[in-house]
């Protein structure tokens, strides 16, 4: 037990060291480091609203502890967001209202590496290909159409690796979180499963607003642009109850990956 004690002594010891030699490395550098051209534009960054955590108002001490211990902080996209992935990849669009928790980091680690911290924006597009199984890529005529739809964990996993490397440059942070998110994050795949929260449309939500705000439309044309929203979501509820009663819930065959839900 007492070699044990040591091992770990030394390692906290030894943790300690490298991560003063760094921050005194970064001081010294702060400025040349701050002054490096950015992989994205800060006017391209996803603009988010922090969600309250349900500290105050608690029936005591205990649950109030609990709520600071174990509650995360959620955010809410306040603006449609785009993004191109990488590789050429397409440009793909997420919508105002959505809701998430940035990477799924152990609080004892968020020292080290927040959850909205180098892998915001990873984290972003993974939580929303997780929720709903697709991305929504925008197309050249400004509609948007499912991207890689029913792929599965591994393709978002992936994804999430890859948008990492694109946005941050740490490969070893990215090949860490990639392989946290490939070996625990199948909980949370089955909850949004079970869950089957219906998908927004970007496009058909931006055309109600445009609708709302023009000067010169009238009334009829503002019920026109809702009805076509609130039959597409119809569509959307109807959609995603059957997909969810048809498909179980096992990996699809390679044959049944490129076949589009019904």
């Amino acid at each position: 037990m007492g070699v044990v004690l040591q091992i770990l002594g030394f390692l906290v010891f030894s943790f300690l060291v490298a991560w003063s030699v760094i921050g005194i490395f970064y001081k010294f550098r702060q400025t040349k480091i701050q002054a490096a051209g950015l992989v994205v534009d800060p006017l391209a960054m996803p603009q988010m609203r922090p969600i309250s955590i349900p500290s105050k108002g608690q029936r005591n001490s205990l649950d109030r502890i609990s709520a600071w211990m174990f509650e995360v902080r959620q955010w809410e996209l306040t603006e449609d967001w785009s993004f191109k992935l990488p590789n050429d990849g397409p440009t793909v669009m997420l919508h105002k209202g959505f809701v998430f928790d940035g990477a799924s980091i152990p609080r004892p680690l968020w020292g080290l590496l927040s959850p909205t911290g180098l892998l915001l924006i990873p984290g972003l597009v993974h939580d929303y290909a997780y929720r709903y199984e697709f991305l929504w890529q925008l197309n050249e005529d400004d509609t948007v159409s499912k991207y890689k739809i029913a792929e599965g964990r591994e393709c978002w996993d992936t994804l999430f690796f890859e948008i990492g490397k694109e946005v941050n440059g740490l490969t070893f942070i990215d090949k860490l979180a990639y392989y946290a998110v490939s070996k625990f994050g199948d909980s949370p795949w089955e909850n949004n499963r079970d869950r089957a929260e219906v998908w927004v449309n970007p496009r058909a939500v931006k055309e109600v607003l445009e609708a709302e705000v023009t000067d010169n439309a009238d009334k009829t044309d503002v019920s026109a642009a809702e009805a076509v929203v609130e039959a597409d979501s119809a569509s959307n509820i109807k959609d995603i109850k059957k997909t969810r009663k048809e498909k179980p819930k096992a990996e699809k065959s390679a044959t049944e990956k490129d076949v589009e839900p019904a």
